[in-house]
């Protein structure tokens, strides 16, 4: 299952000022450029890609999207603050785990590989 998010769901780690702000810092007149859009689609896909060939919780997923996303967003807008990127870094070493197989109680998908380099060059990749 893949991860989603809402401007909603991301109000829960940032204010409604801050997400406002967030969508209009640094845009001129005639640019459309939505950052938040844009860092919730690279926050899911982030968490999509550690967490691809596990069963985990759409919540779970959620949750670690959103605290990738609201320190991205913070970090753009100026300084995250201390439990902004207490959560950053957290779902940063959950999705991590995830990925090695270290995460507790995961279910693997299956068929599905790890997708990851075991060894080799440009040339010669050997995947587990």
């Amino acid at each position: 299952m893949p991860a989603t998010l809402t401007d909603s769901q991301l109000k829960a780690a940032l204010t409604n000022e801050q997400i406002v702000k967030a969508r209009t810092k640094g845009i001129g007149e005639d640019e459309t450029i939505d950052v938040v859009a844009e860092e919730i689609a690279t926050a899911c896909s982030k968490v999509d890609t550690f967490c691809s060939g596990y069963i985990v919780a759409s919540g779970t997923l959620t949750g670690w999207a959103r605290d990738l996303c609201a320190f991205a967003v913070a970090k753009r807008l100026d300084t995250p603050t201390d439990s902004q990127k207490t959560a950053y870094e957290t779902a940063n070493s959950d999705i991590k785990d995830v990925r090695d197989g270290k995460f507790p109680n995961l279910e693997k998908v299956a068929g599905a590989t790890s997708g990851k380099v075991a060894s080799g060059g440009k040339k010669q990749i050997e995947t587990r």
